[in-house]
């Protein structure tokens, strides 16, 4: 898989296909992270509940087209639920049961990004954007897609080009 791998839930994929109107900079994010799934430079995942949660959505045909088509590239991969990602599910549930009611889609979404070891989860949900960084006692980066995200990303990316060794000055 590639360096920089985000997950979205289903709250996501809706945005960007019914290009809903969101604060500023999120639908921009959205399409930005688009373009650069569709250009190899990120790894999308997300759990093939966010399939059925898109199609419940009622979306018209080509919709529905738009959003399996993103599921053609390589760097896009539905995440099955599986053993693990459901006992883990289950734990983050019940770790927030007197606390928090995390619904079994969301904590589904959550065990997913973490078993897989996503980057970032994006999401539009704010009772998932309340966990940022603490999911039942794990670190998961949690945010919405802002495209401002992206200008630090690349900076980032540019500064761990800078570091690498020359071709012919490589460290041992």
């Amino acid at each position: 898989m590639l360096g920089r791998t985000i997950y979205w839930d289903a709250s996501t994929f809706l945005s960007w296909l019914k290009n809903e109107p969101r604060k500023a900079g999120i639908q921009e994010g959205i399409e930005q992270h688009v373009r650069l799934i569709d250009e190899g430079k990120i790894a999308l995942v997300t759990s093939v509940l966010s399939l059925a949660e898109v199609l419940d959505a009622g979306e018209d045909d080509h919709t529905i087209t738009q959003f399996y088509s993103l599921f053609d590239r390589p760097n896009v991969v539905p995440i099955s639920v599986d053993f693990v990602v459901a006992k883990l599910a289950g734990d983050i549930r019940k770790h927030y049961k007197s606390k928090k009611n995390i619904r079994t889609p969301d904590a589904i979404h959550l065990a997913s990004a973490l078993h897989y070891r996503a980057n970032e989860f994006h999401t539009l949900d704010e009772g998932l954007l309340n966990l940022h960084n603490d999911v039942a006692g794990h670190k998961l980066l949690i945010c919405e897609p802002y495209s401002s995200e992206l200008s630090f990303l690349n900076q980032h990316e540019e500064d761990i080009e800078k570091d690498k060794p020359e071709e012919g000055n490589k460290e041992i």
